[in-house]
């Protein structure tokens, strides 16, 4: 299955998915699946961007809504499915995932596009320091 084919599959699978949910503001799907480099073992890593008010207050529903979806189209795409949750992951991780990884499903553009900005203005203004700690990390070995 080519790259184009997969992520339009992902991306109907969501939408109908995730339909009635508020719960997931965005998903992406990134790695060797959104790069085109993946085999026919490949996993697929989705990444989720959950609506802060819910994810704060009822955790536990907001999770299982991504961790449900993810399961069940493991299921249907007979795939594993890694998840990453955005809200929780660090800066890097989420600068890798939105530069890198394809938006396969997106409750509201406006949401999707302030948190890309977000995220790429806080890794640009964080970058020199996030190299500095792994430039001294790497000097004590």
């Amino acid at each position: 299955m080519s790259a184009v084919t997969l992520i339009a599959d992902v991306r109907g699978y969501l939408e109908k998915s995730l339909k009635d949910s508020r719960f997931i503001v965005v998903a992406y799907l990134f790695g060797s699946c959104a790069k085109g480099k993946a085999g026919k073992e490949s996993d697929l890593d989705l990444a989720f961007l959950l609506d802060e008010k819910a994810y704060r207050s009822n955790r536990l529903a907001v999770l299982s809504k991504a961790y449900t979806t993810a399961g069940r189209m493991g299921m249907a795409f007979e795939r594993k499915v890694d998840v990453t949750i955005l809200n929780a992951s660090s800066l890097e991780m989420a600068y890798e995932v939105v530069t890198t990884g394809c938006c396969v499903y997106e409750l509201d553009v406006d949401r999707r596009m302030d948190y890309e900005v977000a995220i790429r203005g806080m890794y640009f203004d964080f970058r020199p320091f996030l190299e500095e700690l792994r430039s001294r990390s790497l000097a004590r070995l």
